[in-house]
């Protein structure tokens, strides 16, 4: 495993047992810090991370924070991504995800 290090890396997944795996890490960061995880230096997981959400905004993807989770761990609307819609709990998350054409739920 030492000498495949980064192969190893790459085949593993990363679930957190919270929204966060660092309570104080805004949305942004915490995508930075999995970048940094699977290798890439802190610049370029700044830029990847802008990237993504960038991408998503202009695919016209909707960021719906859940209530639920939010309640639970105690995050903030300022602990939030630029771009978050309005908190929902999961009836109307599953009723938007309905409608729409893609779903992610992170």
């Amino acid at each position: 495993m030492v000498r495949q290090a980064r192969e190893v890396r790459r085949r593993i997944g990363f679930v957190g047992q919270q929204a966060s795996v660092d309570e104080v890490l805004s949305g942004r960061q915490n995508l930075e810090m999995f970048g940094q995880l699977f290798g890439m230096d802190r610049v370029d997981a700044r830029r990847r991370a802008r990237e993504l959400l960038d991408a998503a905004t202009a695919l016209g993807v909707e960021f719906i924070p859940c209530q639920m989770s939010m309640d639970m761990f105690g995050i903030k609307r300022e602990d939030l991504i630029d771009g978050m819609g309005e908190p929902a709990g999961a009836a109307t998350a599953i009723e938007i995800m309905t409608e729409a054409n893609a779903s992610l739920f992170i």
